[in-house]
This record gives C-alpha cells, structure tokens and sequence, in this order.
C-alpha cells in the first residue's frame, strides 16, 4: 500500500510548499523556518507542543495538536492554514 506522503522530497530553500506537504512536515514532527511578507517566521516542535517564533520570540502558545495550531495561530489575520494554502504567500527557508 503506497504512503500517502510517499512523494514527498525535502524542499530547497526559496521555495513554496504545497500545503500537504507542509502537514507532512509536522505530522512528522519536523521544524519548519519560513518566509512571510519578508519576514522570518519558525514552527518549533518540543515537548510541551509546537508554537510559532519571530525575532527570537515565541508569538504564539504550544499546542499539541497540528491540526488546532494551523487553524489557531495566525500573521497579520492569517492563519497559518491560509499562508500555507496560497503558494505565493510563502517560502521555505529551512526544514530541520
């Protein structure tokens, strides 16, 4: 039986995500460092959840589940559902 995230390669920085591609990211607990509106954003992963980082500070709560943390934290109105589902909206800096 084929793996529904079977196809997916690690991106070279500067590029989008497709938004499946960006769950499989957190589903399998990577780290994701991204650029929106020309400004660096990280999606930490530890033990208390994710949470979202810009400047060096946390800007969001930890959450446990991925699915609430994408629909809950949001940029400038945004949640980060939206920024991940609109390609031009995003680029990939870093997967760790």
């Amino acid at each position: 039986m084929k793996d529904k995230y079977e196809d997916f390669q690690d991106v070279p920085a500067g590029y989008p995500i497709e938004y499946n591609h960006f769950l499989y990211y957190l589903e399998t607990g990577r780290e994701v460092e991204f650029l929106y509106d020309n400004q660096i954003y990280f999606i930490s992963n530890q033990g208390e959840g994710r949470t979202l980082w810009h400047d060096g500070k946390q800007i969001s709560k930890f959450f446990k589940d991925n699915q609430i943390f994408i629909n809950e934290v949001k940029i400038d109105d945004l949640s980060l559902r939206e920024i991940f589902s609109d390609t031009s909206l995003h680029k990939i800096e870093t997967v760790f």
